[in-house]
């Protein structure tokens, strides 16, 4: 059986001719590649996948519409994902290019919103579904795909438990470059620092 054992030119162009995904066929590499650090893909189960992707674009500043996406991967762009549970508001996890996320859990005040402009593949709970009926071989790559997003939401947890005087330096030591891109009211609202604390060590 034939495997997308490492990123494929001849593959990615092969799906660029089809009508459905031909606008789309540049956001497929940095997919494939995501999914190889799970693990080899069959081509065929590949195919089923590309076939089932979603596009979801949102414009920076604004909060992304996510549909009925169960999982998603980011093509580039940068999202924070804002927590509102009704005594502050916080930010749960920042989602870079090359990430994968799921939606916000319902009831929980939660919202995706773009820091820049953003660019998603999707993957419906519907099509979850089929795809692991169909393709059993992908069950162990979805497991790695949800273990990767519990790990980031993980993170900030154990960045919470170090010191405040520690935090923000951990924090660009754990996200190399992040920070640049970041308001400082961000990073702040991510590390649960007040403005005068942030400000000293900053």
């Amino acid at each position: 059986m034939p495997y997308l054992n490492r990123p494929s030119p001849v593959w990615a162009g092969a799906l660029s001719i089809r009508s459905k995904q031909t606008m789309y066929s540049s956001y497929y590499q940095p997919l494939q590649q995501a999914l190889l650090t799970f693990g080899p893909v069959p081509l065929v189960a590949w195919e089923a996948v590309a076939q089932r992707l979603q596009v979801v674009r949102c414009r920076r500043d604004r909060g992304m519409l996510l549909g009925r996406g169960r999982v998603f991967f980011l093509v580039e762009g940068l999202l924070k994902e804002e927590i509102d549970d009704g005594r502050e508001v916080y930010i749960q996890q920042f989602v870079c290019s090359g990430d994968f996320f799921t939606a916000p859990a319902p009831g929980s005040g939660g919202q995706l919103v773009a820091i820049e402009a953003a660019t998603a593949l999707a993957l419906a709970q519907q099509d979850l579904y089929e795809l692991n009926r169909e393709h059993p071989e992908l069950a162990s790559i979805y497991e790695g795909i949800i273990a990767a997003i519990q790990q980031q939401l993980i993170s900030r947890i154990r960045l919470l438990f170090i010191s405040k005087r520690q935090r923000y330096a951990a924090f660009r030591q754990t996200y190399p470059g992040l920070a640049a891109r970041l308001l400082d009211k961000d990073v702040m609202a991510y590390l649960a620092m007040s403005p005068s604390y942030f400000s000293r060590t900053k």
